[in-house]
């Protein structure tokens, strides 16, 4: 009988492992759906066999990553999807032969399930199984790694500090076995530099520049700048500096030196300037580093002005306003989906921009302080201030006819301000030379609006002036009007 069950099970076991190559397809594709489904199917669940248990967990896993960004699983839900993940890759590796990424990826399901010491458990049996293994020392040491964040958060320090070292110990460890690969130098520069958060220690943020050379060194390719500039800041300048020696000078290197100078804080303003600027020569068409250098303006202009030094500060709130300008020419649309148009966020911004362009229009900058000010009416449309703005300056400065579209919309959110009445007013009479009876009406409607203002004993202080200099044009505009002179 038993004779009789063998090819049967050589069988499902050969079925299942061409089940599990075809799973893996799906998986490769980003569909870990299809992936569970096809297993599952095959009844892989109640299986011996590693290779399909071993796909089925990680897609398992797989899937509950994309459930949770897809916002359908919450709660206790979620541990159970990484648990049921890591349930499954156990039973892959007690079913023996177990691949090393198997035991990465079970203690993977078990970090994110909550469950730190079994996760931790289950990579000292990888490195038994594999020892030396590279993936399964790195998955250890990042789990380490966790557990002294939450040492540091309990404010358990000696807990950190004896966690961090099992860490930076395996990781050297890892660095020292394979001469060539570059992972566990870049590991072990993240940890140097969170170490150096946590204690501003000098030695820490040398070790991490040194360990992230080290990388470049062995293969510079296959380093993440932008995840090095991010971890080092102005640390990486020195090591891009390296790399632009040996490759020469290329735009992006240059923007990369820019970035890092950028998140550095404090920051330096003459190196974020130099280097962005540097890839504006080299590249022209990189505009998006007007977005960096209009950010570090205003926050060196606040910086000198809370020093006492007034005219930096204009220079410098000068050069961001020229900044912001040249980056919505280019941006602005983007820009404005990531604040959130009509948003607490969109507002501030908008406050920013209209605070950035009365600077540009008290030093003649008409062109840039319109550009910030349309791009403002596009996120916060009904602030009658931007408006009011964007009149005036098409007025004095630039086209007639848009001035009067900016005060018909101030105008339409604001209809009991006699100012803005008049001022509406006095394009038609004056510059556009058209439309008198609505002239007349508008000029009319000002001085019966600003009368009942004055009269009222409502009007704040700060408002009076204002509201008398509306009261006075407005009755003076309608007489000459009236008489039929267009000359201001």
């Amino acid at each position: 009988m038993l004779a009789a069950l063998l090819p049967l099970l050589l069988f499902q076991s050969s079925d299942l492992t061409a089940t599990a190559a075809k799973a893996q397809a799906f998986l490769d594709k980003g569909d870990a759906m299809a992936a569970v489904k096809i297993l599952e199917d095959a009844g892989a669940v109640n299986s011996k066999n590693t290779d399909a248990l071993t796909v089925l967990g990680v897609a398992q896993l797989r899937r509950t990553e994309a459930l949770i960004a897809a916002g359908k699983l919450r709660g206790l839900h979620i541990n159970d999807g990484f648990l049921e993940a890591a349930w499954t890759l156990e039973a892959a590796v007690n079913a023996g032969g177990a691949a090393p990424q198997a035991y990465v990826q079970w203690s993977e399901a078990l970090l994110n399930g909550g469950d730190y010491k079994n996760a931790l458990k289950a990579t000292e049996n990888g490195l038994r199984a594999h020892p030396g293994n590279e993936a399964v020392r790195l998955q250890k040491s990042r789990i380490l790694v966790t557990e002294a964040a939450r040492y540091e958060g309990l404010g358990k320090t000696e807990k950190r500090d004896t966690t961090w070292k099992e860490a930076e110990d395996l990781l050297q460890d890892a660095v020292e076995s394979n001469k060539k690969s570059v992972t566990p130098c870049v590991k072990l520069g993240e940890l140097k530099r969170l170490q150096f958060a946590a204690t501003q220690n000098a030695s820490d943020a040398k070790d991490a520049q040194k360990a992230w050379g080290m990388a470049l060194n062995r293969n510079a390719d296959a380093v993440n700048l932008s995840s090095m500039v991010q971890w080092l800041r102005s640390d990486a300048i020195p090591l891009l500096d390296g790399l632009i020696k040996e490759k020469g000078v290329d735009p992006t290197l240059v923007w990369y030196q820019g970035y890092a100078a950028y998140l550095e804080w404090p920051r330096n303003w003459a190196d974020v300037r130099r280097y962005f600027e540097l890839v504006l020569e080299l590249n022209p068409q990189q505009t998006d580093v007007w977005y960096f250098l209009a950010d570090a303006a205003m926050t060196e202009g606040v910086r000198l002005n809370d020093a006492g030094e007034e005219k930096k500060a204009s220079n410098a709130f000068l050069y961001s306003a020229k900044g912001w300008a040249n980056y919505f020419n280019d941006f602005g649309p983007n820009y404005r989906a990531s604040v959130q148009a009509g948003t607490d966020r969109g507002k501030q911004v908008v406050e920013q921009m209209k605070w950035l362009a009365g600077k540009a229009i008290a030093r003649r900058k008409s062109e840039s302080a319109l550009t910030l000010l349309y791009w403002s009416s596009t996120v916060m449309p009904k602030d009658v201030e931007v408006w009011n703005n964007i009149a005036l300056l098409e007025r004095d400065f630039g086209d007639p006819s848009k001035a009067l579209h900016a005060y018909e919309r101030a105008g339409e959110l604001s209809p009991d301000d006699p100012q803005i009445l008049n001022d509406w007013a006095v394009i038609l009479h004056y510059y556009l030379k058209k439309e008198d009876e609505k002239a007349l009406k508008l000029y009319a409607d000002a001085i019966l609006l600003a009368e009942e203002l004055l009269g009222s004993g409502n009007l704040p202080v700060e408002d009076t002036a204002r509201i008398e200099t509306a009261l006075r044009d407005s009755r003076n505009n309608l007489k000459r009007l009236k008489k039929g002179i267009r000359k201001n």
